[in-house]
């Protein structure tokens, strides 16, 4: 895992430094993660430490770039958004996002891998978040058409 990645767009360099990995909560009586199903899909709550900043995110998994996101504010957007999954979410099509990325994180965590999150402070994240994914394709970003 690396320190940083630096990301081109636009001529501008983009930097993104590691704020962790992310892990599931795990039932201390059982060992076993703790999830909730909700239409016959696992989810799992996490917590993470990460600043209350705006800027983007990319979440990457065996090195590489899995997703790339914006928020105002990354600790609510993972602690709220991404780390609490409820029915409600899964039926709102503005939060299935949050609901693809966290059944993605309760699976790759029963096949042993982590996803590691990466953080570049910008104002202005949405416009630069579309600018990179014009020239970053990702797994879990819906493709625009």
């Amino acid at each position: 895992m690396e320190e940083k990645i630096v990301l081109n767009c636009k001529e501008i360099n983009f930097e993104f430094l590691f704020l962790g990995s992310i892990n599931p909560k795990i039932d201390e009586d059982s060992g076993t993660i703790l999830s909730v199903e909700i239409n016959n899909k696992n989810y799992c709550f996490f917590n993470v430490s990460f600043p209350q900043k705006e800027g983007i995110y990319l979440w990457t998994l065996n090195n590489e770039i899995e997703y790339i996101g914006n928020s105002i504010n990354i600790y609510k957007q993972f602690n709220i958004g991404f780390g609490h999954i409820s029915k409600r979410n899964c039926e709102n099509d503005e939060q299935s996002t949050n609901c693809r990325i966290n059944n993605a994180v309760y699976l790759e965590f029963l096949n042993n891998n982590r996803f590691h999150i990466y953080f570049c402070e910008i104002e202005k994240s949405k416009k630069w978040k579309k600018l990179l994914l014009d020239q970053h394709s990702t797994k879990y970003n819906k493709k625009r058409g």
